[in-house]
């Protein structure tokens, strides 16, 4: 039986397929039999022609097709290609489209189901019973959507792998991992080292932060500091990674934990570099935190602040105390380490005046660099609901509106033509400060990548179509 799992053709920068890469490592190890290749088509401007000519080579028996809400479109026409070329092909939907949007979803008829949440254990149930020809039993299968008699039908939730060093190492093998190198396309913004890899070292999240996708929980569940240093020394010996990027949505809330993956690390000799391109909450790091985030290697630091009005905060459950945040961020910059923060404009409500404050605060502290994304309702997340609660009507919501980065999505109390405007003054003020180029420069690791950044900020301060902007983006990025 084969098993083709795809990412689509969608532009997005293109890290690791790591939600995938941990799907085929776990059907390798539950079904060995199993012939599973990854096809990643991101930043592969691929025509219909050419993905029916992928899988005419490939001749799977399952498509697994892994994307993001604004990949929605993206992954209907792919299963339309798919089906056109072998009808008998089943195609399954996974990652934050499918388990938001698994209602919408499922109604295409080419779709065979939906996996939502944590997949892994579900992948497994889903292929021994596609193998066995089971197609009546697929009620029986916690964790997925699919139409039943021609209505929308949804199984239980699964409960989530609590031993996460239960799971195998990602798949590795079925990519290669240099041409990742080659692309350079990271969260991260810019590298140390080209020869890179996303880990993850745990899931959940306990915070309750409305904006967010809660695909693992809010319970935090974590891969042993042994499992992380072996699958770091795996990246580090067999594949020639030199730098690490840790993508947790909770790596640092225990700093016991912390401590001793870092102190593990050192150990061993290890010389490699490490960036948070997803983030980490800068209410829970101190000096004695930072001093070893510095010893092991940490170059880059982001930090999620996202807005400084205290009623945002405590709208968005965010909680986040405005002034140890400023605090931190202070310490984080004095340490060497590249100081990010991420911020979001245009929630609920939100006011010119608490608009301003937020741009205002981030000029006025000493990150290094900032990203200023529009706020989005995602389909699924309280603040979506809260939306529709508030007169927003989504119903016939377009899921390429759904990008952070450029959007026609309103729900502030402002128009979207202030806030667009609001976004290229923010860029301006906060990067159009000589003593805050001169500190990036200092610590940036490769001077010459500068020139990127400082095209990537003139692509978002500048009134250019979007079309444009997300080619010269992608440029950039090679």
């Amino acid at each position: 039986m084969k098993l083709l799992l795809m990412r689509p053709p969608s532009g997005l920068k293109k890290i690791l397929p790591m939600g995938i890469l941990y799907i085929a490592g776990y059907l390798q190890n539950a079904i060995p039999e199993l012939d599973i290749e990854i096809i990643d088509l991101r930043q592969r401007n691929v025509t219909d022609k050419e993905i029916s000519a992928i899988i005419k080579k490939s001749a799977p028996d399952v498509v697994g097709i892994s994307a993001v809400n604004m990949e929605a479109n993206l992954v209907h026409s792919m299963s339309s290609v798919i089906k056109s070329v072998d009808n008998n092909i089943k195609i399954i939907i996974g990652g934050p489209y499918a388990t938001s949007l698994s209602t919408r979803a499922v109604i295409d008829k080419n779709v065979y189901c939906c996996v939502i949440g944590e997949g892994e254990a579900t992948a497994v149930e889903l292929i021994e019973n596609i193998h066995n020809g089971n197609d009546e039993r697929l009620s029986d299968i916690k964790g997925i959507a699919f139409l039943k008699d021609g209505q929308y039908f949804k199984t239980p939730q699964r409960d989530y792998i609590s031993d996460l060093d239960s799971i195998p190492m990602p798949a590795y093998d079925l990519i290669t991992i240099s041409d990742y190198f080659r692309d350079f396309g990271t969260h991260s913004g810019f590298q140390a080292h080209r020869e890179y890899s996303s880990i993850f070292s745990s899931r959940g999240c306990p915070y309750k932060c409305v904006y967010c996708h809660d695909i693992f929980g809010k319970k935090i569940r974590y891969h042993s500091p042994e499992r992380i240093l072996q699958e770091i020394r795996l990246l580090y010996i067999k594949y020639g990674v030199r730098e690490i990027h840790i993508e947790d949505d909770s790596f640092n809330i225990n700093k016991e934990r912390v401590k001793k993956i870092f102190n593990m690390i050192i150990d061993q000799g290890l010389k490699i570099k490490i960036s948070f391109p997803n983030g980490i909450r800068v209410d829970h790091v101190n000096v004695e935190i930072l001093d070893l985030f510095k010893r092991v290697g940490v170059y880059k630091l982001a930090y999620g602040i996202e807005s400084a009005s205290p009623n945002i905060q405590k709208d968005i459950n965010k909680n986040l105390d405005l002034e140890l945040a400023r605090k931190n961020i202070k310490l984080t910059a004095e340490r060497g380490i590249v100081t990010q923060g991420f911020f979001m404009l245009g929630f609920l409500g939100e006011t010119m005046e608490e608009l301003n404050r937020t741009i205002d605060y981030a000029a006025s502290s000493k990150l290094h660099m900032a990203s200023f994304s529009f706020v989005i309702p995602q389909p699924g997340t309280p603040l979506y609901y809260q939306a529709i609660d508030a007169g927003f009507n989504f119903k016939d919501l377009d899921t390429d509106q759904l990008n952070p980065g450029d959007t026609e999505l309103n729900i502030s109390a402002v128009s979207i033509e202030d806030l667009h405007l609001l976004r290229r003054k923010a860029y301006r003020k906060f990067y159009l400060n000589p003593d805050r180029m001169y500190r990036l420069y200092k610590v940036t690791p490769k001077k010459t990548i500068l020139f990127k950044s400082f095209m990537v900020f003139m692509t978002n301060v500048l009134p250019i179509p979007t079309t444009l902007r997300e080619k010269a983006q992608a440029i950039l990025y090679k």
